[in-house]
């Protein structure tokens, strides 16, 4: 089934990847019959899991424990009834659902018995974390931030030490805290600064078992351009779409090259886009099957020059039009005699001042040519 996520004043749930503005917003998720039964790589929780941690700094002698209790239905969504018990606090429990696509929801309740009253759904983990993404979480009684830091850390606690672990870091109004979570267990330790100083560490589970962590991939790949002769595609957008609603982008460097890191696998759709450019049609990439490309080769488009100078020289003749959004980088794709067929010169024109300059060949009273965008 599916249950609607209101994202107007109600949740904002958006992803920002590699710190370039490609943002995910989950405006509903669909919820199948197994929604309680959690499978995500850093929390398989079940009915009788159980997470006992020690306090540290300012929260040593304060006992946390975490349990899995039951399995209940909220608005017609089977959930897992989790408890967070501090010896200092009330109860706080969540009904936690996992979606088709692996995010895990924590839905929200109107008993006002759960010590913490949501009047939103709330993304709790989001299907594929990778470093640099941002979760941004409010409802009407909560609001906060969530980046991920890390998803390599190790963690050593009295329960062990974890590899791998997931670390997400909440920016509460100036108080920070970060969560670290390992594979198949979910929290191992949680730390805060600010106001106070300290946190808990797992010191003992049971009802579930840690797991590798989840595979991760890179896909790669090569822009050029066919102007002159497959010169590096610099500063062309590159978006990926695939599972969970992600989408990610970035600018191509300067060599043209491109790579998306810490993929999970799935389906993806790499779109290249450039406005000086060709459309070329979009890839449908099966990852980790593909991690690198063939070569991505981007046909100028045709530019109109609204004004062209020219003095004939001794070998040809010298061409100068005002630069345009496009340039520098316009070039003569092929110029010919008053007659016969046109002959490829490539020519790349450079930039003088606020004119595109270049020199055609040719020694006839006509000199005929095309422009096109580098």
């Amino acid at each position: 089934m599916k249950r609607i996520h209101t994202l107007t004043g109600k949740l904002r749930s958006s992803l920002v990847a590699l710190g370039l503005g490609a943002v995910w917003t989950a405006s509903a998720a669909t919820f199948g019959p197994n929604s309680a039964m959690l499978t995500h790589p850093y929390g398989a929780w079940r009915v009788g899991t159980s997470l006992t941690f020690t306090g540290f700094g300012d929260a040593r002698g304060i006992g946390l424990s975490m349990e899995a209790l039951a399995v209940e239905t909220v608005d017609g969504v089977a959930c897992l009834k989790a408890r967070s018990r501090r010896s200092i606090d009330a109860d706080q429990l969540s009904w936690l659902a996992q979606d088709t696509d692996g995010n895990v929801w924590q839905l929200r309740t109107h008993d006002g018995l759960t010590g913490e009253y949501h009047e939103a759904d709330v993304l709790y983990l989001p299907a594929n974390p990778r470093v640099g993404e941002r979760y941004f979480l409010w409802d009407p009684y909560f609001e906060s931030e969530y980046t991920v830091i890390s998803t390599t850390a190790t963690v050593t606690t009295p329960a062990g030490t974890f590899q791998n672990c997931l670390v997400l870091r909440l920016d509460d109004f100036g108080d920070v805290e970060e969560w670290h979570l390992a594979p198949g267990i979910g929290p191992v330790r949680l730390a805060f600064s600010g106001f106070e100083n300290g946190g808990w560490e797992l010191s003992r589970f049971s009802g579930v078992d840690p797991g590798p962590a989840p595979s991760r991939f890179e896909v790669r790949g090569t822009v050029r351009t066919g102007g002159v002769s497959g010169t590096p595609g610099v500063g062309v957008t590159i978006t990926l779409t695939g599972p969970g609603d992600t989408t990610l982008e970035l600018s191509t460097d300067g060599e043209g090259g491109f790579a998306f890191t810490n993929l999970t696998a799935g389906t993806y759709t790499l779109h290249v886009r450039s406005d000086c450019h060709e459309p070329v049609p979009d890839r449908v990439l099966e990852v980790p099957a593909v991690s690198s490309l063939p070569e991505v080769l981007l046909i100028p488009k045709p530019v109109e020059v609204p004004t062209i100078e020219w003095v004939r020289t001794g070998e040809g003749v010298r061409l100068r039009w005002p630069a345009s959004v496009c340039g520098p980088g316009f070039v003569t794709e092929s110029a010919t005699q008053v007659s016969g067929p046109f002959n490829p010169v490539a020519r790349e024109a450079v930039l003088e001042g606020a004119m595109m300059s270049v020199e055609l060949p040719g020694t006839s009273e006509a000199v005929f040519f095309r422009l096109r965008s580098r």
